[in-house]
């Protein structure tokens, strides 16, 4: 899963609409930006997710670009592949705006391009570092 911006309310949107009930032996890799880049509001949106997740059974793992890289990339692409078979590609942050009032655009899709994009994925999380507390 990939998001550059976060907030409680999107958080709050995006856990209504989780309907299952237990995430065991899920795992969960999150990418976003350094938590240094982000302010309280997203950095308690991203720990309020980890938390529903966590509180379902799900592994979790936050990574990001390393502030040691200058200029630090800007991981700002929307993207949740599950199960390297089905994927979501599109414009909306996980903020209030952006899941409840903002009009954006996105595709799902899966086969041979969400396994092409969890490859994809796969190979840049490579780069990235854990997620600083």
């Amino acid at each position: 899963m990939m998001n550059p911006y976060w907030s409680a309310l999107g958080i709050e949107a995006l856990i209504r609409r989780i309907t299952r009930e237990s995430f065991a032996g899920v795992h969960v890799t999150i990418m976003t930006q350094p938590r240094e880049k982000l302010d309280e509001a997203m950095t308690r949106g991203i720990d309020l997710f980890l938390a529903a997740l966590a509180e379902k059974g799900a592994g979790c793992r936050v990574l990001a670009p390393s502030l040691r890289v200058r200029p630090t990339p800007l991981l700002h692409a929307k993207v949740i592949v599950a199960d390297r078979s089905h994927a979501y590609l599109g414009s909306a942050n996980l903020t209030g705006g952006g899941m409840d009032f903002s009009v954006e655009l996105g595709i799902a899709f899966g086969g041979t391009l969400a396994r092409q994009l969890a490859d994809w994925l796969t190979a840049l999380g490579q780069g990235l570092v854990p997620w600083a507390k």
